[in-house]
């Protein structure tokens, strides 16, 4: 391995030479987790984004640790260079070994589930248990597919996955992707990790390997288990949500 194969262009008018005069001036990028939507606010639009009550402190000093403990906020432990020592780690709510396991954590601190309950969440439970599970998985499928042309996420990724195994339907890769890519960019996780793996593995398209990087970390950032466990292993980052 050479140094030269870190080098990258960065323009210079893109790096910041001084601190803002503001220091809450700063533009993080956020992400709605609902609508995949990607924006850049500054800091001080924060309160914006939180609701009565919501404090969470990341750190990966142990004095950051420690004094946020002394605060009385709860406290996640992201270790980078050097990993606290037993006594401080035992301060914090939990340790995370990278951003990613924060998302899944904090859903389920929260309880939330990933889909609200709704007529349409309901159908497809109801789908899954009368039929896939008995073994009629052509009334499976259609009950699927009317869902999905109205637009349901879930029944959107349902239906790529009967096209892809062909069940219920023959089998067809090309419908497959393009059920799958309309769960995928309607924010459904399941659909965003599948689609990564068509990319992946040229299933129905033509192999992709950049966009596939991108969709497995937009799964990842929704806390899907195998696309976090896939963004560690290829060295996927967050910003590679962005495509």
């Amino acid at each position: 391995m050479k140094t030269s194969d870190f080098d990258f262009q960065l323009p210079e008018e893109l790096i910041a030479q001084t601190p803002l005069e503001r220091r809450d001036a700063p533009r993080p990028l956020t992400l709605d987790r609902e609508s995949g939507a990607v924006g850049h606010h500054h800091f001080y639009d924060l309160p914006r984004f939180l609701r009565p009550g919501d404090c969470l402190v990341l750190e990966d000093s142990g004095a950051g640790i420690q004094a946020a403990h002394a605060a009385g906020a709860p406290v996640v432990c992201v270790p980078d260079l050097k990993t606290p020592p037993p006594e401080v780690l035992a301060l914090t709510a939990a340790v995370c070994p990278s951003l990613w396991e924060v998302i899944p954590f904090l859903e389920e601190k929260a309880g939330r589930g990933y889909y609200r309950p709704c007529r349409e969440y309901d159908e497809c439970n109801r789908l899954i248990a009368d039929c896939f599970q008995t073994g009629r998985y052509e009334a499976c499928f259609a009950g699927h597919l009317a869902l999905a042309q109205e637009g349901y996420p879930l029944a959107e990724c349902q239906v790529g996955y009967f096209y892809c195994d062909g069940l219920g339907v023959e089998k067809d890769p090309a419908k497959a992707f393009a059920w799958t890519r309309r769960a995928a960019e309607h924010g459904d996780r399941d659909g965003q990790y599948n689609l990564a793996c068509f990319y992946e593995q040229g299933t129905g398209t033509v192999p992709d390997p950049g966009r596939a990087r991108c969709w497995y970390a937009r799964a990842a950032v929704q806390g899907h288990d195998l696309a976090l466990a896939k963004c560690r292993e290829a060295g996927i980052t967050l910003d590679e949500q962005k495509g």
